[in-house]
């Protein structure tokens, strides 16, 4: 009868004895503004991180190419004529593909889009490129005697070096280098008057897709010059 009232005592002094538990709530100075912050610094370093290695990684993966190894000891790469003509007389059809060249290379195919010459170039090739006709002060002022100003126009009045002030020569000097790099070079080609309301512009200016009219050019020439070649 004894050995009942020895186990009911062990069991009321486990019951009287309290329970410790750890808590899992952090501390209301972690739940700071500054450690909060902190926090998320130390995720968006160690993001930065991997994706600096991730990069890494990948270009290091490209470099072992056996078409890219021939390029990489090369200091300069200059403009190569024959090549570039021998790689755009093997565009396949470009008619109904999108926004993309295709050109056949041995049993491969390359892809050029503007994706690709966004890369190459570094121009901006995101947006819209609709700009309204309007009436423009430059040619107002420099050009008014012209029912058109082409580009041949613009080389004159750049070689006269007569403006009425620093800040329109820099805006006309601007238009030219467009007209004369990355879009068409020719002496004919025309300049709409809503190009010279955005030289006067300079935000508007450096934040317009040139990248875009620069493609499309690109689209243009390669396609005319392998059509004539074939025809």
């Amino acid at each position: 009868m004894s050995t009942p009232t020895k186990m009911s005592e062990k069991n009321t002094s486990l019951e009287k004895k309290p329970v410790r538990v750890k808590s899992t709530k952090s501390s209301s100075a972690d739940k700071s503004p500054k450690n909060m912050k902190r926090k998320h610094e130390d995720v968006d370093v160690k993001d930065s991180k991997s994706e600096e290695i991730t990069k890494s990684e990948e270009y290091e993966s490209v470099k072992q190419q056996p078409y890219i190894q021939q390029f990489m000891h090369l200091d300069t790469l200059g403009w190569a004529g024959q090549i570039f003509h021998n790689i755009a007389m093997r565009l396949m059809s470009h008619r109904g593909m999108g926004d993309a060249l295709c050109f056949e290379l041995g049993e491969a195919v390359g892809r050029f889009s503007i994706n690709e010459f966004c890369l190459i170039t570094g121009l901006n090739c995101v947006g819209s490129t609709h700009l309204p006709v309007v009436e423009s002060r430059l040619i107002a002022r420099y050009f008014s005697t012209l029912r058109g100003v082409s580009r041949e126009n613009l080389e004159v009045q750049m070689s006269n070096a007569k403006f009425d002030n620093d800040d329109d020569a820099v805006k006309l000097s601007l238009l030219y280098i467009m007209y004369s790099i990355p879009l068409s070079n020719a002496s004919a080609v025309k300049i709409g008057p809503q190009f010279f309301a955005l030289a006067d512009d300079l935000d508007a200016f450096n934040s317009f897709p040139w990248g875009v009219l620069s493609w499309e050019a690109t689209w243009a020439i390669i396609c005319h010059t392998v059509d004539n070649r074939m025809s």
